[in-house]
């Protein structure tokens, strides 16, 4: 064979690698032809795919591991969705379920009389613990203070609430911090009314005493035991008037607010006393 005739079958053999059939009925048929210049084509062209089909096959195993990443990454979020569903239908499914406490009614000025008129009845109505629990009623009708703002109160203290128709409050919601708490004109009828059980205490104390107290004492009741005894005392006395009032310590606060609104009216001042 010639050197122009080798050359050419090069150029055709060449040709058909390159072509778009069977690459490898290509490279069979390729691998039969005998010259040199055959095999030498041949290894080019199979090296070439080979080397195309590995980086074929990294782009691929690379463009299928993002696919499955972005899979897994939506796998998540809906069981995200589908386990924040399900929470949100159980908090729906208990706040239907849930037990609804009987609303809690404020003290008004007709109950407040009520608790005084049957605080004058009891046996010890005249003695030292009959004129702590009237000073109790009536200083938590006319300030709405706490129960555990009232225990800490001195003598002192109430005072002002005859001479200056204000008293200084620890408050104890916020860290003990002082607020200044005003009467109200039926507040201040009412305090005139308790002067002579206020008159009554300072044979007992001086101006740094304690009022809530044991009688010969000077440190403050408990707050779960006062609670609990002033409670009583006003489910007892009021149970004449009906069995569903739901009224407690707490409903002199529940009922101080808008009666402090309805003398002064004035806003700022209701905002003050209800955010201690």
């Amino acid at each position: 064979m010639t050197v122009f005739e080798i050359k050419e079958e090069s150029a055709q053999l060449t040709t058909l690698v390159s072509s778009s059939e069977d690459k490898m009925v290509r490279v069979d048929f390729l691998m039969t032809k005998k010259s040199p210049e055959n095999q030498n084509i041949v290894k080019e062209k199979f090296v070439g795919l080979a080397v195309q089909n590995v980086e074929s096959n990294k782009a691929l195993k690379e463009e299928i591991k993002q696919l499955q990443e972005k899979l897994e990454a939506l796998g998540q979020r809906r069981d995200e969705r589908k386990e924040k569903k399900i929470l949100v239908e159980q908090k729906k499914e208990r706040w239907k379920k849930r037990i609804r406490l009987p609303i809690k009614r404020p003290i008004t000025t007709e109950i407040y009389k009520i608790l005084i008129e049957e605080s004058n009845k009891l046996s010890y109505a005249k003695s030292y613990r009959g004129v702590r629990l009237r000073t109790a009623l009536a200083l938590l009708f006319v300030t709405g203070i706490r129960i555990s703002e009232l225990l800490p109160l001195k003598m002192g203290q109430v005072q002002t609430l005859f001479t200056e128709q204000s008293i200084r409050i620890n408050i104890t919601k916020k860290g003990f911090s002082n607020y200044k708490a005003f009467l109200t004109k039926e507040g201040g009828k009412i305090m005139l009314e308790r002067l002579l059980d206020f008159e009554f205490l300072w044979r007992f104390k001086n101006e740094n005493s304690h009022i809530f107290t044991q009688e010969n004492l000077d440190k403050p009741l408990e707050r779960e035991a006062f609670t609990t005894l002033i409670n009583k005392f006003i489910k007892a006395s009021t149970r004449k008037i009906g069995d569903n009032l739901n009224l407690s310590s707490h409903s002199f606060r529940i009922g101080f607010i808008p009666k402090l609104w309805q003398d002064p009216n004035d806003i700022e001042l209701v905002r003050q006393a209800i955010s201690y």
